[in-house]
């Protein structure tokens, strides 16, 4: 997993820092407290996986374009 050296563990340590990237973005909604735009630039240099991009797009389209 650390070394990610499947694709599978590729996959899972992506997921999980697209968890901790909703965690971050779901505060922001709440409290406004963060730069949100930095967590969304980060987590695009960190998210390489088709599955995770299109995620990412559909959140990008519901929950960032509405505020």
């Amino acid at each position: 997993y650390e070394r990610m050296t499947t694709p599978e563990a590729r996959f899972v340590k992506q997921a999980d820092k697209m968890a901790n990237f909703l965690q971050g973005i779901d505060y922001w909604r709440k409290e406004g407290k963060i730069q949100h735009n930095l967590w969304v630039r980060w987590i695009k240099e960190t998210i390489d996986d088709p599955v995770l991009l299109d995620f990412l797009k559909e959140i990008e389209e519901e929950w960032l374009t509405e505020r």
